[in-house]
């Protein structure tokens, strides 16, 4: 998070936690997933059937 200025109000820090989470669950793919993005390899193990 060094990249990114401190936020100085609710409003920016909002929006960088928005940013993050979008980053997470739909950019970010680890290796252990498979290379899919959280978001893909949850709708892959509920079309598969599996419950966590």
């Amino acid at each position: 998070m060094d990249k990114y200025p401190t936020p100085t109000t609710l409003k920016e820090l909002r929006k960088l936690v928005s940013a993050g989470v979008n980053y997470f669950n739909y950019m970010y793919r680890p290796e252990k997933n498979n290379d899919l993005t959280p978001y893909e390899y949850r709708n892959e193990a509920i079309v598969s059937g599996f419950t966590a």
